[in-house]
């Protein structure tokens, strides 16, 4: 798949990177806040066929950590597939995360599909661990999905940032939920979910 998935991981780079600036802390136009504070937007990035990204934008103000995790979950439990950590972050700062889902088909790997998690972060200290690639076998009869599109997180708490279940039912339905949602979810269905879930401290 490399072939396809570098230039695909370029152009997330590129995308990501136009949104180191500086500027103003998260609320209303001429507040001040003095509360701790994590938002964000996440987008859907097309490039065509079944290759799908997501790019999340965050705005943060007194954040101590920032912990993001891409999670696979099954009736069997929850593994970590692979996780970045941020510290020593700017008392104001705006950075972004992405989500790469590339298909194999083009290679001749038809029903496969590989994740990759990236970043463009302005953290004084940074930490990233993985498992390995993951490769999910299909084919799956439906691909469902769930993300926040806007808001803000809390912190001191998992908030699943996006979900996608991927389910070998033909008639499937699918509503994201937080994280002990999405085992229930999977437990009782058998389905598979891939999701990104984010977890901040504040100063």
């Amino acid at each position: 798949m490399s072939r396809r998935l570098i230039p695909v991981l370029f152009v997330l780079a590129a995308a990501a990177g136009c949104h180191r600036k500086t500027h103003h802390p998260p609320g209303s136009p001429g507040s001040s806040p003095t509360a701790p504070a994590l938002t964000g937007k996440m987008k859907s990035i097309p490039f065509g066929g079944k290759t799908h990204a997501y790019q999340l934008t965050l705005e943060g103000f007194r954040c101590k950590s920032i912990v993001a995790s891409l999670l696979h979950i099954t009736a069997d439990g929850v593994v970590d597939l692979a996780h970045q950590d941020f510290s020593s972050l700017p008392e104001t700062f705006e950075g972004g995360l992405w989500l790469l889902s590339q298909d194999g088909e083009p290679f001749g790997k038809k029903g496969q599909t590989i994740y990759t998690l990236g970043d463009s972060m302005a953290a004084g200290l940074k930490s990233a661990a993985s498992s390995g690639p993951k490769i999910f076998e299909g084919p799956y009869a439906a691909v469902l999905e769930s993300f926040q599109s806007q808001g803000s997180f809390p912190a001191g708490r998992d908030s699943v940032v996006l979900a996608r279940c991927l389910s070998k039912r033909e008639h499937a339905s699918f509503s994201s939920g937080d994280l002990e949602a999405l085992k229930k979810y999977a437990a009782d269905t058998k389905d598979e979910i891939v999701s990104l879930v984010l977890r901040w401290e504040s100063q």
